[in-house]
């Protein structure tokens, strides 16, 4: 059975290795991206089956993420 893919995007590094931490041990297959530009380009180029966005980020915020899925 595959795994589930989720792509976490949060700009503080603490918070987005809490997120990593706590999902690692389900066993997801998780990517994570520091600002909106790095997501959308992310985004573009995989498919995931759940994101985790904050709104507020650095070069794109999460209301752009968003927009683009």
């Amino acid at each position: 059975m595959p795994q589930e893919r989720l792509l976490i995007v949060e700009d503080e590094p603490d918070l987005r290795q809490i997120f990593v931490d706590i999902l690692n041990t389900d066993g997801y297959d998780i990517s994570t991206a520091h600002d909106g530009e790095t997501a959308i380009q992310m985004l573009s180029e995989n498919t995931y089956d759940l994101s985790l966005i904050d709104l507020y980020l650095p070069k794109a915020d999460g209301f752009q993420v968003l927009a683009h899925l």
